[in-house]
């Protein structure tokens, strides 16, 4: 008799617990950040193999420029055919030198001399600026990266604004947990080169804690791209002297 209401009280038990999992995901579900890559090191097309497809197939996109060399990292996880694309900008004059598309599930490369997918923008001029502004995470099923107008806001406020020698540092606080950084970003100018980071850590999706496993949108150092350098320079005008 002890021992059927013993495995009564068990059974309850399991029931009650999986029960405040699925009404209290606040508690219980958040989805774990993976480092996928080194963002300080320019993406190449072995870098795109550890790009994985997220569980919920949200897409990627990164604006990366180091050096004279600038890249877009763009991937499309819900069409049938799963592929992560590759745009090189080998002078960062804005002129696609290359493109490589990966196929994860097939583990195959496709290289070629110019965008040949209707769904990406030919002007890489633009699609640059959609990264940095933001609109590209907006128009598609993607993660919410904090991008250009959140950045603008944070500058106006005036608030939680660093400065030191090697450039200058704002950071979004989580309004929930005030002392944790949800967003960080970074910008310096250093006479034509241009320093442009967007990092997104986390964000909330109602109760649920989102951390994109791709945490850069923009990460630029020592860049000479001409479309980094407006944005660097235009957010350096923002800050009182």
């Amino acid at each position: 008799m002890k021992n059927t209401t013993l495995k009564n009280s068990i059974g309850i038990f399991i029931i009650i617990l999986i029960l405040c999992i699925v009404i209290y995901p606040k508690t219980a579900m958040s989805i774990p950040m993976n480092k996928l890559f080194d963002e300080t090191v320019l993406i190449t097309d072995n870098t795109l193999k550890f790009v994985t497809p997220p569980p919920d197939f949200r897409a990627y996109f990164m604006l990366q420029s180091i050096d004279d060399t600038t890249v877009i990292l763009i991937s499309n996880f819900t069409n049938p055919e799963k592929v992560i694309t590759l745009i090189i900008d080998e002078g960062s004059d804005n002129t696609v030198d290359s493109v490589v598309e990966y196929f994860p599930e097939r583990k195959r490369f496709k290289r070629m001399k110019k965008i040949e997918s209707k769904s990406i923008k030919s002007d890489i001029a633009e699609l640059k600026k959609d990264i940095i502004e933001g609109v590209i995470f907006e128009k598609n099923y993607s993660y919410q990266m904090k991008s250009l107008n959140a950045l603008k806001k944070k500058i106006n406020e005036g608030s939680d604004r660093y400065f030191t020698d090697a450039g200058t540092r704002i950071v979004i606080y989580d309004s929930e947990k005030t002392s944790s950084p949800t967003s960080e970003f970074f910008f310096k100018v250093k006479e034509d080169r241009y320093d442009l980071i967007f990092r997104t850590i986390y964000y909330r999706l109602y109760h649920t804690i989102i951390q994109p496993p791709i945490s850069f949108s923009v990460y630029c150092r020592n860049s000479k791209d001409p479309v980094v350098s407006k944005y660097a320079k235009e957010l350096l005008d923002m800050i009182p002297r």
